[in-house]
């Protein structure tokens, strides 16, 4: 389970459970490191992980940090969660 698609998909997880303990801190670093990952092998970053890593930048803080993850919402992105 080595795919950007399964790294996305797990640490999206990851993030959400850190962000229900209160971790915002934590539940950012782990998807930036999984975002990072996923940009280095040159694989699209999923819109889910980058809302999960924007919904944690603005808990912990960071609204601008938040905003340049999700603007310009990526073409093709599951709208319904670009809404959220």
């Amino acid at each position: 389970r080595d795919s950007p698609d399964d790294i996305a998909e797990a640490a999206t997880g990851r993030a959400a459970a850190l962000m229900a303990r209160g971790q915002a801190a934590e539940a950012r670093d782990a998807a930036q490191a999984a975002r990072t990952d996923i940009e280095r092998r040159n694989a699209p970053v999923p819109p889910t992980l980058r809302l999960a890593e924007a919904t944690a930048r603005y808990r912990a803080g960071d609204a601008a940090g938040a905003r340049a993850l999700l603007d310009p919402w990526p073409e093709g992105g599951d709208a319904e969660a670009g809404q959220r």
